[in-house]
């Protein structure tokens, strides 16, 4: 674990939740002490490359993205296979919360529209 929040730390990521300032600019200010230290705890920290989906139509959610850096594009397919745009997504926001709380496959895709630091909070842990 050790190493895993020295690489954090490296690519400019913090390990701890409690000091995260993307804490401030979401629900997760809501969060009491205890709890923002077992999300820190329970939570996976990654990297997601330009045009990379974060996750698909039909997916099951098994958490949220907490958005650290960068922007992504949550689109819709329609019937002939095209994407829509629906809106952006940016520093601070979530992703996933709507499906993980209905427990219903997601209806949208999120693609990164720039390099993006994320967060993967799992709704179990």
């Amino acid at each position: 674990m050790r190493i895993f929040a020295v690489e954090l730390k490296l690519l400019g990521m913090s390990a701890k939740c409690e000091q995260c300032i993307v804490r401030e600019l979401s629900s997760l200010k809501a969060l009491n002490k205890d709890e923002i230290i077992h999300l820190s705890n329970c939570k996976d920290s990654y990297e997601v490359k330009k045009g990379e989906t974060i996750f698909s139509e039909g997916d099951t959610m098994n958490g949220v993205y907490c958005i650290k850096e960068g922007t992504c594009k949550i689109v819709k397919m329609n019937s002939k296979g095209k994407s829509t745009i629906l809106k952006f997504i940016k520093k601070g926001e979530l992703l996933g919360q709507r499906s993980v709380l209905s427990e219903e496959v997601s209806n949208l895709s999120a693609v990164a529209v720039e390099d993006m630091k994320v967060c993967f909070i799992p709704k179990r842990n």
